[in-house]
């Protein structure tokens, strides 16, 4: 039940889903004024969601400022998978996870 609430309800996050439903509510909707303004919510949230630099701005000045005091490890463990060795070839074969890299 939780699984298949969370794919249905990840579509009303969407702001094209949100789109949508306010230009298909400013299509059946009579009176002119709400008609306008459901338009124009609608075209605004299209154009603030699609823009790609102001959708980087904002996720810019949401992150968080880098910790410089940090110490640097003198070692580190890379989990690997993406390549194996070649004894015919005798090289080094990327393998289908290497696009992961």
């Amino acid at each position: 039940m939780f699984f298949l609430l969370s794919k249905v309800l990840i579509i009303f996050i969407r702001p094209l889903c949100w789109t949508a439903g306010l230009l298909i509510w400013s299509y059946l909707t009579k009176k002119p004024e709400r008609r306008r303004k459901l338009i124009l919510t609608g075209l605004l949230i299209l154009f603030f969601s699609s823009n790609k630099v102001l959708v980087n701005e904002i996720t810019r000045a949401w992150e968080l400022e880098p910790n410089t005091n940090a110490q640097v490890p003198e070692t580190a463990i890379i989990l690997g998978g993406y390549a194996e060795w070649d004894s015919h070839r005798n090289r080094v074969q990327m393998c289908d996870a290497a696009d992961r890299l």
